[in-house]
């Protein structure tokens, strides 16, 4: 029966310990899923995905979802984390944009204020913030 193959990458749960701890902190990991083929049509196929009726993979597609061969599966997957990479990096450069903005409809006074709040806030501790509270 003919394969197809899709790569992926996942985050592995760190080894726990006798106690059920966990140690250390997870480690990234990269597997092959195998895809056997149900049916074979002309304009494509149709792969067993746990579904009644498979999942359906055009010939002509350039954003396949299985590849026949793990050669292009794995090219499929660079492309796909490249893809991730540079929406990732577009929204990295958004939020350094909005952190340089001045927030609109505030006078500069009254974002000083703001700005030394957030600023006391933010060096309190735990506990100075707690007996505030309770004040």
């Amino acid at each position: 029966m003919e394969t197809w193959y899709r790569i992926h990458d996942f985050r592995e749960a760190p080894y726990c310990n006798e106690f059920g701890d966990p140690e250390g902190s997870s480690t990234p990991a990269v597997a092959v899923q195998k895809y056997l083929v149900k049916k074979r049509t002309p304009k494509g196929v149709f792969v067993a995905d746990g579904s009644p009726r498979g999942r359906f993979i055009l010939n002509t597609s350039h954003k396949k979802f299985a590849c026949p061969t793990i050669e292009l599966a794995i090219e499929s997957w660079k492309a796909r984390k490249a893809r991730e990479r540079s929406i990732y990096a577009a929204r990295i450069r958004h939020i350094d944009e909005v952190l340089k903005c001045k927030i609109r409809g505030m006078n500069d006074e009254k974002l000083e204020e703001i700005y030394k709040q957030l600023n006391y806030i933010s060096n309190l501790s735990y506990n100075e913030v707690s007996e505030e509270d309770e004040e």
